[in-house]
């Protein structure tokens, strides 16, 4: 709603944009009749983007939206609360901005290397895109059928690699 001084700023998982959960509006208003409002956030990583997007990039975002919360809405209390993947954004936001906010839920995590490890072409495509990382050709798509979304090789390494930036909850 927006009217409230306290805000929970939700990050939806891969895929996920707007009213990204059947819960999402159950929560609204639970949140609002307890004095706080939801805001839902559509990162360049929201939708089909995430394969073109980083953690970092992410964070450096979220910090944008709870630095405007503070300034324009005098918000005197921001909560983040990452659903799926969204709770490795939530979790980086922490360790690049540690004092920004003053709580993290992190709702249903999931490793989605160990998800990526079931499927028959995940261990070509990495290390496809390890070389390509390794010759500083990163930022270029691996092919069209490795996800449904464009993907880098930088970000593939992230979440299908061991040890990869997104490979937080193992």
């Amino acid at each position: 709603s927006g009217k409230h001084k306290r805000h929970l700023i939700f990050v939806g998982g891969l895929t996920d944009g707007l009213l990204a959960t059947r819960w999402i509006e159950p929560l609204a208003e639970k949140l609002d009749a307890a004095g706080w409002s939801l805001v839902q956030t559509l990162l360049s990583s929201s939708y089909l983007q995430y394969g073109i997007a980083s953690l970092d990039q992410d964070a450096r975002e979220l910090d944008m939206l709870v630095q405007h919360l503070k300034k324009e809405y005098e918000a005197t209390h921001v909560v983040l609360a990452g659903h799926s993947t969204g709770c490795q954004d939530a979790v980086r936001y922490v360790q690049r901005f540690p004092r920004s906010i003053d709580g993290v839920i992190l709702q249903a995590p999931v490793s989605d290397r160990e998800f990526l490890a079931t499927l028959p072409n995940t261990a070509a495509r990495l290390k496809q895109a390890q070389h390509m990382v390794k010759e500083g050709r990163g930022t270029e798509f691996l092919p069209r059928d490795t996800d449904c979304a464009p993907m880098s090789a930088e970000r593939y390494v992230s979440l299908a690699g061991r040890m990869g930036d997104d490979d937080m909850f193992r």
